[in-house]
């Protein structure tokens, strides 16, 4: 409590010196990771968009960092700064949660702890998008509880921006993006290097990240081609059991695609092929490696296929795609499958303010057959700027080569398991103007062979198997005020609070869950932007959580930053006030760390 109100006494002072605002226009920012981009105020379904402006100002060190400050968005972390993280949504898992780079899907066969594996940098991100709720009918496999598309950048101009950071715990980092044009065709490349000694014994870390994107562009054409690497090196204390802290993982990532966009706003085709290869390294005890060491190594090759129309019964998308991927391991054996699906999806024209869209995704896995999940969503168009909202829709995920065979003395995989299926429900409004937006929504979605790691003894392992049913219900709030918009001044230039309510049950209770009954009961989220004297920013992130089952956590997060010409100081904290937390028992994760560096930026 004395923390808490130091932390308010300290607020109400900076404020007193609050100048110009930061100003969000959420009303007018399209949405690229459904078929055909859309504004964010017509999707009808829970959404939220990050754009470049937060991410910049965010005492953040990784991108997946920022999804932090997203309600109904867990991000459960083993190690900091991007060293591994478990991303879920709506009390869904990490392996429910479908991550997507530009558009293109991210599903390692192997295990989810590696869909985070990105070759993104802080300075090449663009936006985020969040789908919240199950979307397989238009996205396909895994995308059971939600989604989330990092969407990179592709500037048509001329720029050069750099930063460079140290702090606490032996932390340096540094990155460099730039855009150069020749006509047509524009190139945007980036370099990332963050290290660190750890915060705790055998949390060190090196992480590198490299892309380069080039695309040509004509009046009615858009080619695009992106590669990238990602190289991950860190002392993994305690990651998968803490009876062995000196666990090590080396992972090494590759990516490319190639795609192609012709047409004009009725009517547009767009393909896209894409690889990607994943290296896996993990040693139980660093100093004795011949003790327990595990090698894996998939490969992913898709391609997808899409058509939308624009037409007098409206709007309409269809396509497919192709995957095939395989596995190579020491431990899972070498392994292969494949997929393939067809979608539809079909918006009518409007009709007395309503608007009406059906979906559908028939897929095909090589183990279980074709499956249809279908969706619909109806939205209504109360006033000027209020939209109401309702959708249904089904969805499905497919179990890991790690759920199906994976063997240690600790964990056991089961090759009898089956897809998780799930229903979704969510009525919900939303409200948008210039000074400040409020959304809000009720959901239930009801899951049936959900996969879990259980334990009926702790004498015995963990097991994957499928629990019966796990149903959810909840409730989301978000709420942005601009009030130098509003009143045209100065104590507080943008307020964002949101909050989300979960409440999960399943109908067998004879063994301990290792993932899924481990969700955020309570969260709660208040983000602040107001200026000091001398026109320095300041943005404040305050984040309660209650887990079910376990402790509340209160975290406090802070970045400081003054702009020049061409380039700006910055320092930042995160978990001010140290407070004592994990998200995996026995996994502490850092107390206060700061760090402080610069950025430079020249663009034309």
């Amino acid at each position: 409590m004395k923390k808490l109100i130091s932390l308010l006494l300290m607020i109400t002072l900076n404020l007193l010196f609050a100048q110009d605002s930061l100003k969000y226009k959420l009303d007018d920012i399209v949405v690229t990771s459904l078929h055909r981009p859309a504004l964010l105020f017509d999707v009808n379904r829970s959404m939220e968009i990050i754009p470049l402006q937060k991410i910049e100002s965010a005492p953040i060190n990784c991108i997946q960092d920022f999804l932090s400050y997203s309600n109904s968005v867990e991000l459960s972390q083993r190690g900091a700064n991007g060293v591994q993280a478990d991303l879920g949504i709506r009390g869904g898992n990490f392996e429910q949660t479908l991550i997507m780079l530009d558009g293109i899907k991210i599903i390692d066969p192997q295990t989810g702890h590696h869909n985070l594996n990105l070759p993104i940098t802080l300075l090449n991100i663009e936006q985020i998008e969040v789908v919240k709720g199950n979307s397989s009918n238009i996205n396909g496999a895994n995308a059971f509880s939600g989604l989330v598309n990092f969407r990179t950048k592709r500037n048509k101009f001329n720029s050069i921006s750099a930063f460079a950071e140290s702090g606490d715990f032996g932390l340096y980092s540094g990155s460099l993006f730039g855009s150069f044009n020749l006509g047509n065709l524009s190139n945007n490349i980036s370099f990332e290097k963050n290290h660190s000694n750890g915060y705790r014994e055998n949390t060190e870390y090196d992480i590198t990240n490299f892309s380069y994107g080039v695309s040509y562009t004509t009046s009615k054409s858009i080619f695009d081609i992106f590669i990238g690497y990602n190289d991950k090196s860190y002392g993994a204390n305690s990651f998968y059991t803490t009876a062995f802290p000196l666990q090590f993982e080396h992972t090494k990532t590759a990516f490319a695609k190639a795609s192609a966009e012709f047409g004009n706003d009725d009517l547009n085709y767009t393909t896209k092929l894409y690889w990607r290869n994943n290296e896996d390294e993990f040693l139980l005890n660093k100093t004795n490696p011949s003790f327990y060491k595990n090698n894996h190594t998939t490969n992913i090759y898709g391609v997808e296929a899409d058509l939308f129309l624009k037409s007098q019964i409206g709007e309409t998308s269809f396509g497919g795609e192709f995957v095939y991927d395989k596995i190579e391991s020491s431990n899972l054996g070498n392994k292969n499958r494949s997929r393939m699906g067809i979608f539809v999806e079909q918006k009518l024209p409007e009709f007395n303010n309503f608007n009406l869209g059906v979906s559908g995704f028939a897929y095909n896995y090589s183990t279980i057959g074709w499956k249809f999940w279908p969706g619909i969503e109806l939205g209504y168009s109360a006033a000027k700027n209020l939209n109401l909202f309702a959708n249904f829709s089904r969805g499905f995920r497919i179990p890991t080569y790690t759920e199906l065979f994976y063997k240690s003395p600790t964990i056991i995989g089961n090759s009898n398991l089956s897809f998780e299926e799930t229903t979704n429900y969510e009525i919900g409004a939303k409200y948008f103007n210039s000074n400040f937006t409020l959304s809000t929504s009720l959901f239930y979605k009801s899951g049936t062979n959900i996969i879990d790691y259980v334990q009926v003894s702790t004498k015995l392992p963990w097991t994957a198997m499928n629990i019966a049913e796990l149903n959810t219900a909840g409730i989301e709030l978000n709420f942005n005020l601009n009030l130098s918009e509003l009143f045209k001044q100065q104590l507080i230039n943008n307020i964002d609070i949101k909050y989300t309510y979960l409440n999960s049950n399943y109908t067998q209770d004879k063994f301990t869950s290792r993932y899924l009954l481990k969700y955020l009961k309570h969260q709660g989220i208040v983000s602040i932007n107001h200026n000091l004297v001398w026109d320095i920013e300041t943005n404040w992130y305050f984040r309660f959580e209650d887990r079910y089952n376990s402790e509340s956590n209160f975290i406090t997060d802070l970045s400081i930053a003054k702009s020049f010409n061409n380039f700006s100081v910055f320092i930042k904290a995160t978990n001010l006030f140290n407070v004592n937390y994990f998200d995996f028992i026995g996994i502490t994760l850092p107390g206060r760390w700061i760090a402080g560096g610069v950025k430079f930026g020249l663009s034309k």
